[in-house]
């Protein structure tokens, strides 16, 4: 959706000096992407969101005074009374700073 707005061929006439913030989820957000929405949009508070259908949608988001790098890098912290856990490719559970799913 933000890269639909930013290629939209009137984009430049619109005044969105006002936005502050915004939620960006259902797919991963890339550096450059982030940096025009904060650029272009005025969006310097943008979280990044992580969630399923089956957890009424939301589960991970990072927030907005984390650094740059932390929101486009990960799926930031778990919401409040929400469990999950990480597991390797054996379903058996993972320490923290273990990689798995």
């Amino acid at each position: 959706m933000f890269v639909s707005m930013l290629e939209h061929e009137e984009f430049n006439r619109y005044n969105l000096e006002s936005l502050r913030t915004g939620i960006m989820a259902g797919a991963p957000c890339p550096e450059e992407l982030m940096k025009q929405v904060n650029s272009k949009m005025h969006m310097q508070e943008v979280t990044i969101a992580y969630g399923m259908t089956e957890t009424s949608p939301v589960s991970f988001q990072s927030h907005t005074s984390d650094p740059f790098i932390r929101r486009v890098s990960t799926t930031g912290r778990i919401h409040p009374h929400v469990e999950a856990k990480v597991v390797d490719e054996n379903g058996q559970t993972l320490t923290i700073d273990q990689k798995g799913e």
